[in-house]
């Protein structure tokens, strides 16, 4: 398996990840309440991909996992007690971590997450942040495994998810990795 940073022709990939992954969500339960055409977007992957964002784990010329990795949080978080307090060009957070449904339970996000940490120490980044829906149990537990620490719960009401009209899932549990 490699984790490299997504190029111009990876988005055909990428976009059938996330169309198969969300249309398994939507299958079974769909923790994130991703929604095929709305979120998360093509010009959002294009955007991520173009800024040098994205990045994929494949397995020879398959996309079995995908995520955006910047410094730049989704939300305006209130006033947050990190576990170290960080100017935001040192801490890499991570959105829309993915991966494809052939591949869950098989240890893959494990895999993702450690390629991850792996990343933000070579980059010289002291922590890396993410949030992920309170209800998302799977998300959650792959996370708390791979040694993140719950923060706090926001309400992020700017959420794309309020911007789509989807209401009542703005509740974000915050986790930190201290590298």
């Amino acid at each position: 398996m490699e984790f490299r940073k997504a190029r111009a022709g990876d988005f055909p990939s990428v976009k059938n990840l996330y169309t198969e992954l969300i249309d398994e969500l939507d299958r079974t339960i769909n923790y994130p309440k991703w929604v095929n055409g709305l979120y998360p977007s093509e010009p959002l992957f294009i955007g991520a991909i173009e800024k040098g964002w994205l990045f994929l784990l494949t397995d020879g010329e398959e996309v079995i996992g995908s995520v955006i990795l910047n410094c730049f949080p989704t939300g305006e978080y209130p006033a947050i007690t990190w576990q170290r307090e960080l100017a935001p060009e040192q801490v890499l957070n991570i959105h829309t971590f993915a991966i494809h449904p052939h591949f869950s339970g098989k240890g893959v996000g494990s895999k993702m997450i450690g390629a991850i940490k792996e990343y933000a120490k070579q980059d010289g980044y002291q922590s890396i942040r993410l949030e992920v829906f309170r209800d998302n149990g799977p998300a959650r537990r792959l996370y708390e495994k791979n040694d993140f620490v719950f923060v706090d719960t926001v309400d992020i009401g700017g959420s794309i998810y309020r911007q789509l009209g989807i209401k009542d899932i703005n509740i974000f549990d915050l986790y930190e990795f201290v590298l």
